[in-house]
């Protein structure tokens, strides 16, 4: 009984935690730490299950074609992992991972249990309570922290949209999954008065969030199984009116009915005022007239957009990773690698060029990159069980049954829905698992399938050879949960990594918990952050002003090696991974100008390895560039630019080093249309403003390049080097005072440049600005380094 208490506990607990959980020492908080905490429960879960198999001496088992088809998924999606070009990253990833082997058979592993645990009404409806109780708390808490703008436990949840269960997109299928459950139960279900009144709360509170949140594929989703929902309403109502009795004399029509006779027809009338067909309404509504869907969020001031691949994207990236393993796909987990290598050109001119998506428009489909079509096969074939369970569920129509099964199939439906239309996070997806396989337990009570009972103690053979797998499995997931802790760890060590490097400044203090991170867990993202601190110790060295050369060279050495070493690991843990090789390239980049032996070659080498992985991405054209420019090589560096435009024509890092590199070589007039192109792209950006009136300063356009510094300032009022400028112009228009407004700013900021002061004390005289400064020195357009520091 102890046993049986523990395993119910835990399952109920995982029920009740999963929207709410995280974990507040871990540098992602509801992303990593959800899914461990969900894992842990669920593992211990089916240990406790294991021991209480152990100690009966015999299983009973639903005799289930859809348990067969998601063990068949879960192998399909190992075999797919064995033929990835990174197996531990399909098979495991980082351990909060969405789509990994680990991910689909833990969940696996959830909808086996649920379908074993909720096979009686009591159960059931503690989930139900459970579940009603946490959406209540996650309302709570949101109206608080995104309604009424008081920010809860800011540190883990800094912006108004962020939430427990996830992201703001998965909080609204979240109630809509909760509404659609209260619904069934309220119009199927002979509950008090008092029960029914709460199950309308809930569905009220839903629909509030749902409003907030206000994507338009949720209202869809919702609206076509609310529809679904109220057809099935409405036609058990008619099904059971026509088994009533007519009552009527024969060869009497309507005319020749008695009174009695009229009331106990109009008894046998629909009764259409059902809250599915005003949530139906509803949903239409906010589908036909997104404007009103929107005033919720106006007034609560949050607007979130939903941006997902559009499906013609994600059938090229599907169809160009199929090109190369039909039947196994890339890999599990590794559509976002495929999206970066395999994305239409076209996406570079949208907003979203260099977003990077876990899955295309609908997760399922985009799957099928992923795991082939094999793997593809074996999913249809699980959600076709999930439908054809619905017919039995249809066909079932006594007691209080009923009205848990058509919850639980139109839940179900709801959330697969979003898996195959969308792309959710780990909640929707644990909740679809834990559903479906609840759905199963409680067919099994219904009487609509049946339960094989294995008693392994009656044949001493059997009996051997099924302990022996109850005992591996049982050393298996003690094993998991091992590997769990060390991953909690792991995370732990990061969160402190990034606090000593962020907030401490520690890089020492830094570099001892990233170590400790990679101990417990080799992440690619751990080495960088490594290599980061490497970097940032480079700098430091070259910023130090000691006379012991020799010190100096070999701190700089250690940084280097540190950085480089860290970098290299990652690219070993991950080489799918376009950062790693980015952060590898950016380490040699920054030694190049040292003359440091072969770092160019190296540099370009890691550069063009970056851009297998990710051709489309214009930045590491730039970067190549940069290397070149620190060769001295400026027309080469040229070619890698144009290289990167040619990704994106208005990419501005690149307009604006090619107007540089031209402006260097001579070529004002074309420095100045590359930075009037670059000022088109981002007309806000304050460095482009302040290069394209740098070059009208040189160009001797005098009143172009006012206009220019006058926006830059008004963008950005401390930029002194605008100001500056701006200064010398007004000045040069005999302007005095309002130059010297401009230097007594720039003095403010700058209290300890000289320059700045003699310029002044040159201007309260009434002499020119640069009066003895220029010369004996170069003009301030003509200098390597900007005027003010």
């Amino acid at each position: 009984m102890i046993l049986k208490k523990i395993f119910s506990y835990l399952i109920n607990l995982l029920v009740f935690l999963l929207p709410l959980a995280f974990v507040p020492f871990f540098a992602a908080p509801v992303a990593m730490g959800k899914p461990l905490v969900a894992y842990f429960l669920l593992l211990t879960a089916f240990i406790f299950w294991l021991f209480l198999v152990l100690r009966d001496g015999s299983v009973a088992l639903p005799k289930s074609g859809l348990l067969v088809s998601v063990g068949i998924l879960v192998l399909a999606v190992f075999i797919s992992s064995l033929f990835s070009s990174n197996p531990i990253l399909s098979l495991i990833g980082d351990g909060g991972q969405i789509g990994t082997f680990t991910f689909f058979l833990l969940l696996a592993i959830a909808l086996f249990l649920s379908a074993v645990f909720f096979q009686s009404e009591k159960r059931l409806i503690a989930f139900y309570s459970l579940l009603f109780l946490a959406s209540l708390i996650l309302f709570v808490f949101h109206l608080f922290h995104s309604f009424l703008k008081i920010g809860i436990l800011p540190n883990i949840f800094p912006f108004f949209t962020s939430s427990p269960i996830g992201s703001w997109g998965d909080l609204g299928i979240f109630f809509g999954f909760v509404a659609i459950s209260s619904l069934a139960l309220y119009e199927l279900a002979d509950f008090s008065k008092r029960v029914k009144i709460f199950l309308l709360s809930i569905i009220a509170i839903s629909v509030i969030i749902m409003l907030a949140v206000n994507y338009s594929s949720l209202w869809i989703i919702f609206g076509f199984i609310v529809l679904a929902l109220f057809c099935y309403v409405l036609s058990r109502s008619l099904y059971f009116k026509n088994r009533e009795p007519e009552g009527e004399r024969e060869g009497g029509g309507f005319a020749e009915m008695s009174e009695g006779e009229g009331r106990q027809q109009n008894s046998r009338k629909i009764n259409l005022a059902k809250p599915s067909l005003i949530l139906l309404l509803l949903a239409a509504v906010f589908i036909f007239t997104q404007g009103f869907a929107g005033l919720i969020p106006s007034l609560i001031k949050i607007n979130i957009i939903e941006v997902n691949p559009s499906w013609s994207s994600t059938v090229t990236v599907v169809k160009k990773a199929l090109e190369e393993d039909i039947f196994f796909g890339t890999g599990p987990a590794t559509f976002s690698y495929d999206w970066l290598r395999f994305k239409p050109k076209e996406v570079n001119l949208t907003p979203f060029w260099s977003t990077r998506f876990q899955s295309g428009a609908g997760f399922l489909p985009s799957m099928v990159a992923s795991i082939g079509i094999v793997g593809g096969l074996a999913a249809l074939v699980f959600l076709l069980f999930i439908l054809y369970y619905g017919f039995k569920v249809f066909t079932y129509n006594n007691g209080i049954k009923k009205a848990f099964l058509a919850s639980l199939f139109f839940g179900a439906i709801y959330l697969w829905a979003f898996i195959i239309f969308s792309s959710p996070g780990f909640v929707v997806f644990a909740l679809a698992f834990i559903t479906t396989g609840a759905l199963v337990g409680m067919l099994v009570s219904a009487g609509k399938l049946e339960v094989i009972k294995v008693n392994y103690l009656n044949n001493q053979t059997i009996g051997f050879v099924s302990i022996l797998c109850l005992i591996f499995l049982l050393l298996g997931s003690l094993y998991s949960v091992f590997l769990l802790g060390k991953k909690a760890a792991a995370e732990y060590y990061y969160l402190q990594t990034l606090r000593s490097i962020n907030i401490e400044r520690n890089l020492d203090r830094a570099a001892f918990y990233g170590g400790k991170a990679v101990q417990f867990d080799r992440q690619d993202k751990y080495y960088r952050t490594l290599s980061d601190i490497g970097l940032l110790r480079i700098s430091k060295v070259l910023s130090q002003k000691n006379e012991n050369v020799n010190l100096l060279r070999s701190q700089f050495q250690n940084a280097l090696s540190f950085a480089v070493s860290n970098a290299r690991a990652a690219v070993g843990v991950n080489p799918l991974e376009p950062l790693n090789w980015l952060q590898l390239a950016r380490i040699y980049e920054s030694v190049v100008p040292f003359k440091v032996e072969g770092a160019e070659k190296v540099a370009i080498d890691t550069y063009q390895e970056a851009l297998k992985r990710s051709p489309l991405d214009p930045s590491i054209y730039l970067g190549m560039a940069r290397v070149k420019i620190s060769s001295n090589e400026l027309d080469k560096a040229k070619e890698f630019l144009q290289s990167a435009i040619s990704l994106k024509g208005d990419y501005v890092p690149a307009l604006y080093l090619l107007a540089q590199i031209e402006a260097q070589k001579g070529n004002l007039k074309e420095a100045i249309n590359k930075s009037q192109q670059a000022l088109l792209a981002a007309p806000n950006d304050i460095g482009v403003l302040f290069q394209l009136g740098l070059l009208y300063y040189q160009d001797k356009n005098y009143d172009v390049a006012k206009a220019a510094f006058e926006r830059a300032v008004a963008i950005s009022p401390n930029f002194s080097n605008a100001r500056y400028f701006l200064g010398l112009i007004y000045d040069r228009e005999g302007k005095k005072a309002k130059a010297i407004e401009q230097f007594e700013k720039i003095e403010k900021l700058n209290p300890k440049n000289k320059e700045v002061k003699k310029i002044l004390e040159n201007l309260r005289s009434g002499k020119s600005a640069l009066k003895d400064i220029s010369p004996p020195r170069k003009p301030p357009e003509s200098r390597e380094n900007p005027p003010v520091e």
